[in-house]
């Protein structure tokens, strides 16, 4: 270790050269990195819901929509408001990127014999609107609620709809001077580039601002500080850099990568600026206690190194490409982190740097007999164990697997308002597909009768809120044609001819939901909630029918099913990570410690932490989704941190002679210190995640809360009062 040091002082210019190189290099490479708002990155490798998406998509063009709401804020339908309605449908017709919209303001608007214009819409045509309207029941795209006309505008965009035509149909919007909500699969995916891109720009320095202050607090010294979190901050800045090089393009998963290295690797660093610190406070020779403190804690920060990229390498086991993305960038930046504590710290340090805290002989002398914590060691650290399994017992069996698209975004969201605002007016916004095939022509009045019970049976149970069917569009037509009641035409002339009538019209719906031809249809459905129950239902009921109805298969998928069929495949999967990491940390710990029990005490933090996590979460409400299972992995790998430090400065001493009674508690004079501030740092640290847009980046915030805060106090508690006691 002191060839090492001495190397690093002798050449230190030319390393710092070639450091400043690397970080030119790792900032070019940031400036190639894009982004990828795709759901697609929630969908599992094998996914039955994605082969069938597949198939309807041969058949109909787009399974993702966009509804755009327009409040009017009027009690009666006047010409403004329709020609303003026109205005905006048209521009949305005739828009590059979209193949087909329903809206108020069709060309023609056919009410019972009439044929009304709605480019040449007169004042008297206006109450034939409203009572057209009000026939069209849940089809209709004028809506009245709470005394206000709302118009709903469905768009279906073709390939190549990006993020930059949502922002320039939202201009048009604006310039238009309407008051409008927009919601839809599309419109929330979308919504997730400028997410992403607001978590990269303000998220990470964000966190390293909070991890500065409370490493401020406890060092005494801006300098150390800085020195303290310098690895994290390169760590990141690499791991973006190659990132970018490889063109991998950054997600709403894998965008926490470098918000982990910088919270997780400020670990190390902290580790080894602390030791320097107190070392040169004793004073000894500055080189001397950058030799020292490798020896001491350098070990320790290799292993902790390893074993919080074990905690994310797992991850790679998923069925999933974004979660194994995420695990091999947070690793790597983790690993970056680690090297930049060993290359760069030491390559600072030899230069004309002094780390003091500014405390006294006496301040100093007080720190290494006085402990806080050290009095709660023996009984009061296990009735503290006892107390947290107790929790884990209670909540474990609360926990639920629920994890919908709106889990992923807050309640102040342009996306949740707009959400709430579709429900409400339009009965559903986030839509599912029933995709049908059927062995006889689709147009045949007992296959239609078929599926309209089919769809009344969903709204009778309060699953679907509304369902457009092109059953019900050509019932609705053949009644508004003949003046009647509606109801499906009752022969198979009559439903020929009126899909013949219906399809030669420009702004033709059923192009979208029926193929006679090919045998094939399908059916838009919003269901009244995204919970597993009612998915559950809708998929009982569609496989019940397809069952009873010989020649009439349908399936049920969309967006909501893809993303739920990954949660249980995750979780599923979830143990046997878990499982992984303690059986690679036990034989790291077996091959360094050379001892088997002190390997299996220093798991005793660790794994009471992950069951306090279980049980946190039940009685917190959260749920076991892809982002939990992502920060259980994270808990292992980190928590074992705390353990593994302990444990070796305590080992440390007992080589050198010391008994277990007097090796613990000079263990906790060296590691009290690092262990309580990184604790802390990495909680706070990561509460700038609270600043996300996205919900389920407040859930890691509240489970790294739980899991920092346990293993921490274990770490200094009830593993020293068991490792004083070996013999």
């Amino acid at each position: 270790m002191d060839t090492y040091i001495q190397f690093t002082a002798t050449h230190r210019k030319r390393l710092l050269i070639v450091f400043l190189l690397i970080n030119i290099l790792a900032i070019i490479g940031i400036t190639h990195i894009s982004i990828d708002a795709d759901f697609e990155i929630f969908m599992p490798d094998d996914s039955r819901y994605h082969e069938v998406t597949k198939q309807m998509e041969s058949y109909f063009p787009g399974s993702e929509n966009l509804m755009f709401i327009i409040n009017t804020h009027k009690s009666k339908i006047d010409l403004e408001m329709m020609n303003s309605f026109r205005t905006f449908q048209e521009y949305l017709s005739d828009y590059t990127l979209i193949d087909h919209v329903t809206g108020p303001a069709p060309k023609f608007i056919i009410n019972g014999r009439q044929i009304i214009r709605t480019e040449r819409l007169e004042q008297e045509d206006l109450d034939s609107i409203s009572s057209y309207y009000e026939n069209m029941g849940e089809l209709s795209t004028l809506v009245s609620y709470n005394s206000s006309y709302y118009g709903i505008f469905e768009a279906f965009p073709s390939e190549g709809f990006s993020h930059e035509n949502i922002q320039e149909i939202e201009e048009k919007l604006d310039d238009y001077g309407f008051t409008y909500f927009i919601s839809g699969e599309t419109y929330m995916q979308y919504k997730i580039f400028d997410y992403i891109l607001r978590i990269i720009l303000l998220i990470p320095p964000l966190a390293l601002f909070l991890i500065i202050l409370v490493f401020r607090l406890q060092m005494r010294s801006m300098k150390a500080t800085m020195l303290s979190i310098l690895p994290a901050g390169i760590g990141a800045l690499w791991t973006m850099g190659v990132v970018g090089w490889i063109g991998s393009p950054v997600s709403i998963i894998t965008v926490l990568a470098p918000i982990f290295t910088i919270v997780i690797g400020s670990a190390d660093g902290l580790h080894f600026i602390s030791h320097v610190q107190d070392e040169q406070e004793r004073g000894v020779e500055k080189l001397k206690a950058i030799s020292s403190t490798l020896k001491m804690v350098g070990i320790p920060m290799i292993i902790t190194t390893i074993t919080s990229m074990v905690g994310f390498l797992v991850l790679l086991m998923m069925n999933n490409s974004s979660m194994r993305s995420l695990a091999l960038f947070a690793s790597l930046g983790i690993l970056l982190a680690g090297c930049a504590t060993w290359s760069v710290l030491p390559l600072i340090l030899t230069g004309n740097i002094r780390l003091e805290t500014g405390r006294t002989k006496k301040q100093i002398a007080q720190s290494q007999t006085n402990s806080f914590v050290q009095k709660y060691w023996g009984k009061p650290s296990i009735v503290l164990l006892l107390v947290l399994l107790a929790v884990a017992a209670v909540g474990i069996p609360r926990i639920s697997t629920e994890f919908s698209l709106l889990s992923l975004y807050k309640p102040s969201t342009e996306v949740q308002k707009g959400f709430d605002v579709a429900m409400k007016v339009n009965n559903g916004s986030i839509p599912l597909f029933l995709y049908l095939e059927h062995e006889v022509d689709p147009l045949e009045p007992t296959e239609a009768q078929a599926v309209i019970a089919l769809t009344q049976k969903l709204k009778a149970e309060g699953l679907v809120g509304k369902a457009v069917s092109p059953y019900t569009i050509l019932a609705k037509f053949n009644g508004a044609i003949s003046s009647s009641e509606d109801a499906y035409p009752d022969s198979m002339k009559k439903a020929q001819l009126l899909y013949n009538i219906t399809e030669r019209r420009a702004e033709n719906p059923l192009r979208f939901l029926i193929d006679p031809q090919a045998k094939k249809s399908r059916i838009i459905i919003f269901p009244t909630d995204l919970s597993n129950s009612t998915l559950d239902r809708i998929s009982e009921i569609t496989a019940d029918f397809s069952s009873n109805h010989k020649g009439l298969s349908v399936s049920a998928t969309g967006a909501q099913f893809l993303f739920r069929e990954l949660n249980e495949s995750i979780i599923k999967s979830q143990s046997s990570c878990i499982l992984l990491a303690f059986s690679i940390i036990f034989l790291l710990l077996l091959i360094t410690l050379k001892d088997i029990r002190t390997s299996l005490v220093s798991l005793i933090p660790i794994v009471v932490s992950v069951l306090v996590l279980y049980g946190a979460m039940g009685l917190m409400g959260l749920s076991l989704n892809l982002i939990s299972t992502t920060i259980f992995g994270m808990t292992i790998g980190v928590g074992i941190d705390y353990a593994i430090h302990f444990t070796f400065v305590w080992n440390s001493f007992k080589q050198k002679g010391l008994s277990s009674e007097v090796s613990a508690a000079k263990a906790m004079t060296y590691t009290e210190r690092p262990i309580i501030t990184n604790g802390l740092g990495i909680a706070i640290g990561l509460s700038a995640l609270i600043f996300s847009p996205l919900m389920i980046h407040l859930y890691v915030v509240e489970m790294m809360w739980v899991t920092m805060i346990v293993s921490m106090l274990l770490s200094l508690t009830v593993l020293p009062t068991f490792l004083r006691r070996m013999k």
